[in-house]
C-alpha cells in the first residue's frame, strides 16, 4: 500500500522533468538569432556624422568609413580620414564582431573608441567658447547601436560618451557628454 503512492509520485516527477527538458530544449532553438554574412558589409562608406554636445549639434556631411576583413569572425571598422579628423576629431580603427541577422539586416558589436589628442577639431573650436587655451582633448565613446540595413546598403552607428578638455593649468577643465551618430551609405565593395 505504501509503494503505490511513492511509485505514482515518482512517475509524476519523472514526467514533469522529461516534459520540462523537452520544452526547454525546443524553446532554445526558437530564440536563436542566426548569424549574418559579414562579407556583405566589406567595402567603403560615405555619409554623415552628427555630433551632439548638449544644445550644440555639428554635422559633418562628408564622413567616410570602411569595413575590411580582420579574421573569420570579425571585420575592421575604420572611421574617418585625415580630412574628417580635422573637423570631427575622429580617425580610428576598431573591431566589429558578433554579426547577427534580424529581418535581413545585420546587428553587430563594435569596440569603444578612445581618443587622446592635443590638436583641436573644428567642431570644438567653432562651437565652444572656453575661457582657457586648450592643451589636451580626451574623447571616450561607447557603442550604443551598430546596424547595417541591407535594402538601403546603409551602416548606422551610434556612440555616446564623454569629452574632457584640459587647459595648460590643472584647474582649467571642461567636461561634457557627447554623442556621435553615423549614417553611412555604401560606396564600393572591396
Amino acid at each position: 500500500m505504501i509503494l503505490k503512492p511513492m511509485r505514482t509520485n515518482l512517475l509524476s516527477i519523472l514526467f514533469c522533468a522529461v516534459f520540462t527538458m523537452i520544452f526547454t530544449a525546443c524553446g532554445d532553438d526558437e530564440n536563436t538569432i542566426p548569424p549574418y554574412d559579414k562579407s556583405k558589409l566589406i567595402g567603403g562608406y560615405k555619409g554623415t556624422c552628427t555630433i551632439t554636445m548638449g544644445a550644440i549639434t555639428y554635422l559633418e556631411p562628408n564622413f567616410v568609413a570602411a569595413m575590411t576583413q580582420k579574421d573569420v569572425n570579425s571585420l575592421y571598422l575604420a572611421l574617418g580620414n585625415d580630412a574628417t579628423y580635422k573637423t570631427v576629431g575622429l580617425f580610428s580603427t576598431s573591431v566589429a564582431s558578433n554579426f547577427r541577422k534580424v529581418d535581413n539586416n545585420a546587428w553587430f558589436d563594435v569596440e569603444s573608441i578612445n581618443v587622446s589628442e592635443t590638436s583641436v577639431p573644428l567642431f570644438i573650436s567653432e562651437n565652444l567658447k572656453l575661457s582657457f587655451e586648450i592643451d589636451h582633448i580626451s574623447l571616450k565613446l561607447f557603442p550604443q547601436s551598430a546596424t547595417y540595413v541591407e535594402s538601403l546598403k546603409t551602416l548606422n552607428l551610434i556612440y555616446n560618451g564623454s569629452l574632457e578638455i584640459s587647459g595648460k593649468n590643472p584647474n582649467e577643465k571642461y567636461n561634457t557628454s557627447i554623442s556621435y551618430q553615423f549614417i553611412l551609405n555604401r560606396t564600393a565593395t572591396q
